[in-house]
């Protein structure tokens, strides 16, 4: 959606390429894919020559003018950690975009191409400490990034969506632009990022029915909700009550769940708790004393569950032994 802006340019996932040296880029909007003009040869090149450091902005900055990039690259520590370095953390605008965990839940079990994906307790594990690593990484970068970051859920940007882009945008000096939410009326140049997101507008994703590595379910979602906003709300068919009762068990899953703004998406008598919120304000997570407390405790769950894997590993050892 902020790529939809007129002076804003997403970079998608831009470590996909740079850090792993893929060549060529292929804007998967422009047919053929060297006639982009934002992803040019010569800019592909420079930032491969570049690498994982913050001149592969200025190069993407000074290449195109424009002065607001969006980059959805995942993998912080191999990636934000270099090319955030350097930068004025005031210039910086952290957005922690989180799921539930049953939303979470609901996609890696529809991920078809890595089966062990699919259990509970690793989903459940996975979701509290990417969450944790990401809070405590924003607090790396300074008093005042934290200060700009922007920490919104999923439904709350499908729920209130103008309101979340206005904060972004108002963040980054930018006033909000009518219609940018639906952004596959405006050109984007994406390189990567989610396919469902690109199945909305002309691009090489454009018809989900002829998907080959999603599942059904994930190409019949996409077909029927074609260029609308929706909530994921696939996990009500894709886990049990008991899965999201065991998910919600986890140790760690209430603590980073309340800190994030969720809840457990069931009364006790079965009751499914829907309803979305009348208003919507943004609020920074990092740094704040409730992220403190539950990064100790984190750290101390962390620290628990290494020692069992070791003692396993010895008592192994010592079996085969």
């Amino acid at each position: 959606m902020l790529g939809a802006h007129s002076q804003v340019l997403s970079l998608t996932e831009l470590y996909a390429f740079v850090a792993n040296n893929r060549k060529p880029f292929a804007c998967k909007s422009c047919q053929p894919p060297e006639s982009c003009p934002v992803w040019t040869q010569e800019l592909t090149d420079r930032l491969l020559e570049i690498g994982a450091r913050k001149e592969v902005y200025d190069a993407i900055v000074q290449a195109t003018g424009t002065q607001v990039l969006v980059d959805s690259s995942k993998l912080i520590e191999h990636w934000y950690a270099l090319t955030l370095k350097g930068i004025d953390p005031a210039d910086i605008i952290p957005v922690h975009l989180s799921k539930s965990p049953e939303e979470y839940a609901g996609s890696e079990k529809n991920k078809t191409h890595v089966s062990s994906l699919g259990d509970i307790d690793d989903i459940a594990d996975r979701w509290w400490r990417t969450n944790g690593e990401i809070i405590d990484f924003i607090e790396t970068l300074g008093s005042a990034a934290v200060a700009n970051t922007i920490t919104v859920r999923y439904r709350d940007l499908i729920d209130h969506t103008p309101d979340v882009l206005k904060a972004i945008l108002n963040a980054a000096g930018l006033d909000y632009e009518p219609g940018i939410e639906r952004y596959w009326n405006f050109k984007q140049h994406p390189l990567w990022g989610n396919k469902g997101a690109r199945s909305h507008f002309d691009s090489t994703d454009s018809h989900p029915e002829q998907w080959t590595d999603e599942s059904e379910r994930q190409k019949k979602l996409y077909t029927e909700q074609h260029q609308t906003l929706f909530r994921d709300e696939k996990w009500r068919d894709t886990l049990s009550r008991a899965e999201v009762d065991r998910l919600w068990g986890h140790p760690r899953i209430a603590s980073m769940g309340a800190l994030l703004g969720y809840a457990h998406p069931f009364t006790p008598s079965g009751e499914w708790l829907n309803k979305p919120t009348d208003t919507w304000q943004p609020q920074t997570i990092a740094g704040s004393d409730l992220a403190a407390r539950e990064r100790s405790a984190r750290k101390r769950d962390v620290m628990s569950s290494e020692t069992v894997v070791k003692i396993k590993r010895r008592v192994r050892k010592l079996l085969r032994g």
